[in-house]
This record gives structure tokens, C-alpha cells and sequence, in this order.
């Protein structure tokens, strides 16, 4: 390249490229434009203004679409082809990089002395460009773009039915983003709970006081040839471990109540408690149940073969157990549980 064959015609891509940043600039004025109309009286907006905020999103997007294409208005389209325009602006911003490069790839390669006056326009229009795009970006540039494309829309939807929970608890994720900005509003969790009716099948755990106790004896010499029997000293009660099963109907949000039935183990003896009875479960999301029914255990009881005497019981003296066999024997508990399987809906 000589200074003689360079020179003027250097401008041809300096003009074009300021013609796309003028495009991008109009974008950026018309998406500000319409976001403060959009803003004014958000509080109390009427159907009216949302539908004079998409009757002036249209205009921008028709005016924008002249621009970018370079279409006269008496030929333009009565439909905006949005994916079309999408792409102009696309292009806008690319073109303008590409020319960009383009000066520099100039600068550097060329065998001009730094003198030169080509070298100064090419330094010269480099810059400018330089200058002027640095607050363009091709992602901004897109979401603007988005933004009034956005606002041309219907903002609402009607449902043709309401959305029913098939869990006793569901919870919505809601997030709310301003388009224009790109900046999260909002991001919240909602639970939301069924209100009453309908049957419903739980489990839960817990502690169960129960009055069924295997008693321990002893024998006494009752210095007649027989042995009496003694009972051991003991508690009258008995806390066992265990889980129910509730079949229970919903009276509201945070009441059920209905039918129950379980086991329980007690660390005392070992032996498992049978549960029959009801309760409530109280609470929305994790349930506290309240229980009391009959419980049912087998469990060693004296044989019939013991001799009774006034209110006591005796064996021959020959014996040195008290003698005893199985049974089921029936009692009453009551029990404080925690649920165990509650489920939600996402």
C-alpha cells in the first residue's frame, strides 16, 4: 500500500459503521423511551394503559424496522418480521466490531510512516469509532430489543381451569425479572396449603404411656408347706416406642382427625404394644398428633393353678417359681407422635 493509492476512500466504512451505531443508538433512546412510560403510574395501571404501552412499543418496532432496512414507509410490511429485525440488530453490532478491526488491521499492517496523513485519518476514524461504540453491547443491545418486542404482548393469561394441588402442600417458586434491566424484582417461595375436606393417610412416630405391665414375683415361705406368692415392686405403667397409621379426615388448613392403628416397642421388656384408637394431627405443614385408643400385648400373667386364700396366692412348697403362662392382655395408651411422610408438591 502506497500513500498515493490510499487516502479518501478510507471514509466509506467510518460513515457506514456510524450509520449502525446511529441504528443502535435509536434502539437504545426508543427502549428507555418506553420503559419510563411504562414505569409512570405502575401502581394504578388501567387495561387502557397497558394497551396504549403496546399500541407505542408497535410504533417503535415499525419506526426501528424502517431504519434498520432501510425500507421506504410506503413499502414497509404491515407485520414487523421481529426475527428479521432481531437479526438486523445483530448485524448493526457485528458490522461495526468488523470495522473496527478493520482500521486497526490497517494501522498495523501498512508501511506508512507515523507522518503520514492516510495513517492520521486511519488513527482518526479508529478512535472515533472507538469512542462511539464503547457503550454498545451486542447483549444489551439484544435485551432492548426484547424488552419492546416483550411489551407488544399480552401480560396476563387467563386460565381456562384453576390449578389444583395434589399434595396437602404446595409450594410455588416465583421470580420476577424487569426485562429491561435484567435485574431480579423478586424471588420468593409460596407454600400453599388445602384448606379442608377430604380423607387422607399418614404415618407418624412418637412416645406411647401404656398400663400394660408384666409383672415379676417372688416365692416367701408361708411356713405351712406352701410358698406364697409376692409381687416384685414395679412402676404401673409402661413408655413404649413406636409409629400409627392414620386414616383421618380434613377439617381445616391445620386439623385432622380420625382413626388409628400401630405398634409400639417398649426398651422396659421388650414386648410389642398394639395400637387401636384416634386422634388429631395438628398442624400445616409438619403434623403433631395427639392419640388415644386401647393397646393390646402378650405378655406373662399366673397360671390358673395358683391357689388363692383370703386374698393371697400360694403355691406348694415344692415350687420355686411362681408358675405363669402367655396371654393378651388389653389396656389403654396414650401417645404424642411427630408425621413422618408429609408430602409436598413442587
Amino acid at each position: 500500500m502506497s500513500q498515493e493509492s490510499a487516502g479518501p476512500q478510507y471514509n466509506l466504512v467510518y460513515n457506514k459503521a456510524l450509520e449502525h451505531v446511529k441504528k443502535l443508538d435509536s434502539l437504545t433512546e426508543r427502549a428507555n423511551s418506553l420503559y419510563e412510560v411504562s414505569n409512570d403510574h405502575a401502581e394504578f395501571r388501567t387495561l387502557d394503559m397497558v394497551r396504549g404501552i403496546q399500541k407505542k412499543a408497535q410504533l417503535h418496532l415499525r419506526e426501528l424496522n424502517q431504519n434498520f432496512n432501510a425500507t421506504p414507509e410506503l413499502l414497509q410490511p404491515k407485520e414487523v418480521d421481529y426475527d428479521l429485525l432481531r437479526n438486523s440488530v445483530a448485524q448493526s453490532y457485528h458490522y461495526i466490531q468488523s470495522a473496527k478491526h478493520y482500521y486497526k488491521t490497517l494501522i498495523e499492517n501498512s508501511d506508512l510512516t507515523i507522518d503520514s496523513s492516510v495513517a492520521n485519518e486511519l488513527i482518526i476514524y479508529a478512535s472515533y469509532l472507538e469512542v462511539l461504540s464503547e457503550a454498545i453491547d451486542l447483549e444489551t443491545s439484544l435485551r432492548y430489543f426484547d424488552f419492546l418486542v416483550g411489551s407488544t404482548e399480552k401480560n396476563y393469561e387467563q386460565f381456562p381451569e384453576l390449578l389444583k394441588a395434589s399434595k396437602d402442600v404446595m409450594e410455588a417458586k416465583i421470580t420476577l425479572i424487569n426485562t429491561f434491566t435484567n435485574d431480579t424484582i423478586l424471588s420468593k417461595k409460596i407454600d400453599f396449603f388445602i384448606k379442608k375436606g377430604g380423607f387422607k393417610f399418614d404415618f407418624s412416630t412418637g412416645f406411647f404411656y401404656n398400663n400394660i405391665r408384666e409383672k415379676s414375683y417372688y416365692l416367701e415361705d408361708s411356713g405351712d408347706g406352701r410358698n406364697q406368692i409376692l409381687e416384685e415392686n414395679g412402676n404401673n405403667f409402661d413408655i413404649a416406642i413406636g409409629a400409627l397409621a392414620h386414616f383421618s379426615y380434613q377439617f381445616k388448613a391445620g386439623i385432622r382427625g380420625g382413626l388409628n392403628a400401630g405398634a409400639a416397642v417398649s426398651p422396659l421388656d421388650g414386648i410389642t404394644r398394639y395400637l387401636f384408637g384416634a386422634g388429631v394431627l395438628i398442624g400445616r405443614e409438619q403434623l403433631i398428633g395427639i392419640n388415644v385408643g386401647a393397646s393390646l400385648a402378650r405378655i406373662d400373667v399366673l397360671s390358673n393353678s395358683v391357689e388363692s386364700e383370703n386374698g393371697n396366692l400360694y403355691v406348694p412348697a415344692e415350687f420355686t417359681s411362681a408358675p405363669t403362662y402367655k396371654k393378651s392382655e388389653w389396656g389403654i395408651y396414650f401417645g404424642l407422635t411427630y408425621n413422618l411422610t408429609r408430602e409436598r408438591k413442587k
